[in-house]
């Protein structure tokens, strides 16, 4: 896979490996863009120090969390790679490699840093996640973004987030629950094959807090002016350990049966469930 690395604003971008001597040799927003109506986002598995910008203390910040998402960005990375083979063409990516400790895009603005040296990169991942939000919108006129995260309480376990169906009313509306928890949704697939989801398919019950939908669901999810379905995927831990590339391979299922179904995936062509 192909990536483009961002230094500090989002309109700086060099393809993979290339350094600007007039910028920060260090890569810390790996992306890449896209040719469908997908985008997968990952904020939280970066290790790398953001230039001149201590680590966070979070004095007097609500939910301050500085632990690292082990291994969600190469979910991300593979399941990227997987919808490109399946689709002979490339989702669109955004990758955090810096740390959460420096800055964490999973936030509102005033909770996400704490040195005005990490508000450029701060804007360079929103950045992105806007231009190809817009991308999508303009091209497909709907689309779907993934935010893939990773929790620690339950180790085969996918946490739902989507606000509580709030970041995907566009899709209900359009489909109804079922495209969101049906068996030809990502959520339902991904349980027919056994993976464990919370909440369960078959129920009601609400979406855990902790894992609910943070900042980056919330701002481009379709309840907003972005008409881009948006859903937080919290991974387990063996789901991103030792059962990576099993369920990588069903998570890529389950992308591959919700878009052949509800996603336009050529201009102007209606999904299978228009007709």
């Amino acid at each position: 896979m192909r990536l483009r690395s961002v230094f500090c604003l989002f309109t700086f971008v060099l393809p993979a490996f290339a350094q600007d001597p007039g910028k920060p040799s260090e890569k810390l927003i790996d992306t890449q863009v896209g040719a469908l109506p997908i985008i997968i986002s990952c904020p939280h598995d970066g290790t790398k120090a953001i230039p001149d910008v201590p680590v966070r203390m979070g004095t007097g910040i609500e939910k301050f969390v500085v632990v690292r998402d082990t291994n969600a960005g190469a979910i991300a990375e593979e399941l990227a790679k997987e919808l490109e083979t399946r689709f002979k063409a490339k989702p669109y990516l955004v990758i955090a490699r810096f740390g959460r400790k420096y800055l964490d895009v999973n936030r509102p603005m005033d909770g996400a840093y704490e040195n005005e040296k990490a508000k450029p990169y701060y804007e360079s991942y929103h950045g992105l996640l806007k231009e190809y939000s817009q991308a999508v919108q303009k091209k497909w006129n709907r689309g779907l973004l993934l935010d893939i995260h990773g929790q620690g309480a339950e180790s085969e376990t996918v946490f739902r987030g989507t606000n509580d169906l709030k970041t995907v009313k566009a899709l209900i509306t359009r489909y109804g629950k079922p495209a969101v928890v049906g068996e030809k949704s990502i959520l339902g697939h991904m349980a027919k094959n056994g993976v464990k989801i919370f909440p369960a398919c078959d129920k009601d019950d609400p979406e855990d807090k902790r894992y609910s939908g943070g900042h980056i669901v919330q701002t481009y999810g379709s309840h907003t002016a972005y008409a881009i379905d948006a859903i937080q995927l919290e991974t387990g831990g063996k789901q991103r350990g030792s059962g990576r590339k099993e369920f990588v391979t069903k998570l890529a299922d389950a992308v591959e049966v919700f878009a052949r179904e509800y996603l336009p995936m050529e201009a102007g062509k209606k999904p299978k469930a228009d007709k």
